[in-house]
Parts: C-alpha cells; sequence; structure tokens
C-alpha cells in the first residue's frame, strides 16, 4: 500500500474506515489460501466471529491473560 493511499484512508471518517475495513475482511475468505487456512479453519473463525458478536462466548482483557500466565510461570 502506498503512503498516498494511507493518508487518503486517514481523511475518511470513522464509518467510512469501518466500512473499509469490513470490505476487505469479507474478501479474505476467498483468498484464504493465500493465508495458507483450509476451508474448514476459514468457517472455524468465521463461527468464532459469530458466536463472540452474538455473545455467545467470554472474553477477557489481554491484562488478566499475561496475569494468569506469569502466575502459572511462577508456580511452575
Amino acid at each position: 500500500m502506498t503512503a498516498t493511499a494511507i493518508q487518503e484512508i486517514k481523511k475518511m471518517g470513522v464509518a467510512e474506515r469501518i466500512m473499509l475495513a469490513e470490505r476487505i475482511w469479507d474478501s479474505i475468505p476467498r483468498h484464504s489460501e493465500e493465508l495458507g487456512l483450509s476451508l474448514t479453519q476459514m468457517r472455524d473463525l468465521d463461527k468464532r466471529i459469530d458466536d463472540l458478536e452474538q455473545g455467545k462466548c467470554r472474553t477477557t482483557t489481554w491484562d488478566k491473560v499475561k496475569r494468569k500466565l506469569w502466575m502459572r510461570r511462577k508456580r511452575g
């Protein structure tokens, strides 16, 4: 991506940038072979995203994850 393209994107409003990000994200499954992901893996990721958006799973902050890992390391 060129510096000019990035500058143009930065000029866009928040809603426009979100829509652009969604269009980019939606284009990824068509090119999943470039990522080395199988169709099954892409479907699993889509399901996980749907579950997250529908509130079907619990989330935690990165700080809590790091703290939990650090505590495990100290005990181990």
